[in-house]
């Protein structure tokens, strides 16, 4: 039987200092610094750029599909500030949020993630 640093709870003769280093506010910042460690930020720049086109790909599709588009002329008709841009704006920063958050959560920005084809697919599945 091998001894496990995380079997130390059961020794009752721990000294106060053994066990103040385990409270969880003491671990916090390690834990952040290998949470938000990204070795190759070109994957976490790759995937927000491609949230924000698939989120702008959608609203044209919506405004497309709406059918006052049409009967104002299409694609001939006069470019305007939209008034949906700050739903794209929302639901690009929801997506974009969770879409990081998931992989900072799963390590998928480490080196490690991306070293073959087939590590590269099961850990964006586990993102998403």
């Amino acid at each position: 039987m091998a001894n496990r640093d995380d079997d130390k709870e059961e020794d009752p003769n721990m000294t106060p200092e053994e066990l103040d280093s385990r409270r969880p506010d003491k671990q916090f910042p390690g834990f952040l610094d290998a949470m938000l460690e990204i070795p190759d930020p070109r994957l976490l720049a790759g995937d927000l750029l491609f949230i924000l086109m698939i989120n702008f790909l959608l609203q044209i599709a919506n405004e497309v599909g709406d059918p006052s588009f049409w009967t104002n002329g299409g694609f001939a008709q006069p470019v305007t500030m939209p008034t949906t841009l700050l739903a794209v704006i929302v639901r690009d920063s929801k997506m974009s949020l969770a879409w990081v958050l998931g992989g900072l959560w799963n390590r998928s920005y480490s080196s490690s993630s991306v070293s073959d084809d087939a590590t590269a697919v099961k850990t964006a599945l586990q993102v998403w």
